[in-house]
């Protein structure tokens, strides 16, 4: 489908990067496509380097655009993969690889979203330097001429863990769970304190997948017979489950999943019965969605940890209005710090940096409101 050449072993002999896809008009457009390595070697001529299924977009995963794929770009020792689709709001992803030492690890990336050329969000990680940079506009799509191209509300750095290795990279890559094919399962465990049958336990490729790197999944399923929601924990290296957090009627649902380190990091909604008063300043009950918290624990469930609280009501607060914002939580963790942005419909969205343990919370800045 499409190769580049260059000395990436620096022997003096072109070398191969390419990407191979099934052909036939059988063959759904899903089927993954494989990024591959040739190394030269004065013995044999070639020997396969690496290949992964996991880095290159499918021709189906480009929106309404079409097939997303970009040649690849090849620099002395690194190559690049490209992709770019959408439709009116639109994206763009590029990710260098380097060689060295016997093997490739991700080296740079640049990321950007937006609504046809206004760029509303934007990442540039460099591994050389340890620094992440992260760009976030409003959406004011009704007024884009309003939005200077070059400034954004948001704008700051990161710390930048070491550079993955090129398998890591595909493990880790948000669409990588499309891939999965077979999670085999040696053992299961139910944490401490969840009531649950093992014969009601959902597997990894069954539930709803929030997280994947190159040990850990994370999902969640619930069970036919009740409205509980359960995380559990997938490792790979020992094909080992565990039921790690349920949900109760307090909190119902899980959100910004994902692991780093050994700790699993989650978010969970937190309801309660409040009263809404609208201009005829009647006041009705609601049953709703008042706080987010964002936890920590083992992945055998022990250890939990509350780490931040964001509210918005008070249970039994009477509000001046007749709904409460829509509330949820996304998370980035990455050189020992947590990154937390919380979206709320309707108002200014607070970004937040802090420690492992939700200590040393600082805020980075607001988002304003789209409209």
């Amino acid at each position: 489908m499409d190769t580049v050449a260059l000395d990436y072993n620096q022997d003096g002999r072109m070398d191969y990067v390419g990407v191979l896809q099934m052909e036939g008009s059988d063959i759904p457009l899903k089927t993954p496509r494989i990024l591959f390595a040739l190394a030269s070697s004065e013995e044999s001529g070639y020997r396969l380097d690496f290949q992964d299924e996991n880095l290159i977009r499918t021709r189906d995963e480009g929106g309404v655009f079409g097939d997303p794929y970009v040649p690849l770009t090849a620099g002395e020792t690194t190559f690049t993969t490209n992709a770019y689709g959408g439709s009116a709001w639109r994206w763009s992803e590029a990710y260098t690889y380097a060689y060295r030492d016997g093997g490739w690890y991700l080296s740079k990336s640049h990321t950007t979203y937006g609504y046809g050329p206004m760029i509303t969000s934007e990442t540039l990680d460099d591994y050389e330097t340890g620094v992440g940079i992260r760009r976030e506009r409003r959406s004011d799509i009704e007024n884009p001429e309003n939005l200077d191209s070059d400034e954004f509300d948001l704008d700051y750095q990161v710390r930048l863990d070491a550079p993955p290795d090129i398998v890591q990279a595909g493990k880790r890559w948000w669409l990588s769970p499309d891939r999965l094919t077979d999670c085999p399962v040696k053992t299961i465990t139910i944490a401490d304190g969840i009531d649950l049958d093992r014969s009601a336990i959902t597997l990894p490729l069954d539930g709803a997948i929030h997280y994947r790197d190159e040990n850990v999944i994370l999902y969640t399923f619930s069970t036919p017979a009740s409205e509980t929601n359960y995380l559990a924990c997938y490792q790979e290296d020992g094909q080992s489950l565990t039921v790690a957090a349920q949900s109760t009627e307090e909190m119902p649902n899980f959100d910004a999943c994902l692991a780093y380190k050994g700790k699993i990091y989650y978010a969970m909604d937190v309801t309660a019965l409040v009263h809404l008063r609208g201009a005829d300043q009647t006041s009705v009950p609601s049953m709703d969605t008042v706080a987010q918290k964002l936890f920590r624990m083992n992945p055998d469930g022990s250890g939990k940890q509350e780490l931040f609280e964001y509210r918005i009501a008070a249970p039994g607060e009477t509000i001046d209005d007749e709904y409460l914002p829509y509330l949820s939580m996304s998370c980035e963790i990455t050189g020992d710090e947590i990154i937390l942005q919380v979206y709320v419909g309707g108002r200014p969205h607070p970004y937040y940096r802090m420690d492992l343990d939700g200590g040393n919370v600082r805020e980075i800045g607001f988002l304003p409101d789209e409209n």
